[in-house]
């Protein structure tokens, strides 16, 4: 049975419980690792300077952009303690692989549905591929196959 490296243990514990007893459920089957929990608002503000540049007034996109989210006037659900989401990637990691994270993603929201048709968790959790959880991925401009959040 696969587990958790330290590392991806310590992240885990940083999210909601919701998020954690789904994942700890996951990685009873499905090998994987968690790449973030909880960010802090300086973590979140380096990742939206990927692909962006502070001319003096404001920030221009120069490149590809990681997020539109700040982390002080445009919070992520990373910023929250606990964490309202986080990055978790089938193991070994492939990036290229996006079939498989879409699979994964399937498997993910399907324990999660069980979990709360058990009582076991209150909230619904949303994948990055699919915003509005209206199970169409095409009507979405941003695909985040990593990330998972609760739906408040």
């Amino acid at each position: 049975m696969p587990d958790y490296s330290q590392k991806s243990q310590h992240l885990l514990a940083t999210a909601h419980l919701d998020l954690q007893i789904v994942f700890n459920e996951v990685i009873k089957t499905w090998d994987c690792t968690v790449l973030y929990g909880h960010r802090s608002q300086k973590e979140q503000f380096e990742l939206f300077k990927n692909g962006r540049e502070w001319d003096g007034l404001v920030w221009k996109e120069t490149g590809v952009t990681v997020t539109d989210k700040d982390g002080y006037q445009n919070k992520s659900d990373h910023n929250y303690i606990p964490s309202r989401a986080v990055d978790v990637v089938p193991y070994p990691i492939d990036w290229k692989d996006t079939k498989r994270m879409i699979r994964f993603i399937g498997f993910v929201q399907g324990v999660a549905a069980r979990l709360k048709a058990e009582g076991r968790i209150t909230h619904d959790i949303i994948s990055g591929a699919d915003w509005d959880n209206d199970t169409y991925m095409t009507d979405h401009q941003f695909t985040d196959l990593p990330h998972f959040f609760i739906k408040l």
